[in-house]
């Protein structure tokens, strides 16, 4: 029976981290451009600088 518990680098932890975040950060602001064109510019900015601040904290 082999040992379950392999040991990982934290390196590899904290790149998948950022790979994640960044990720989602994409993923949520990629729809920016059709939003711009249904609603208002400043609710858009509004929308997108409170999403920003709220993955930052």
């Amino acid at each position: 029976m082999g040992n379950a518990r392999t040991p990982i680098s934290i390196q590899f932890f904290l790149v998948a981290i950022l790979f994640i975040l960044f990720d989602l950060e994409i993923v949520l602001l990629l729809p920016t451009p059709w939003s711009m064109s249904i609603n208002p510019p400043n609710t858009t900015i509004v929308l997108i600088t409170a999403l920003l601040v709220i993955l930052t904290l």
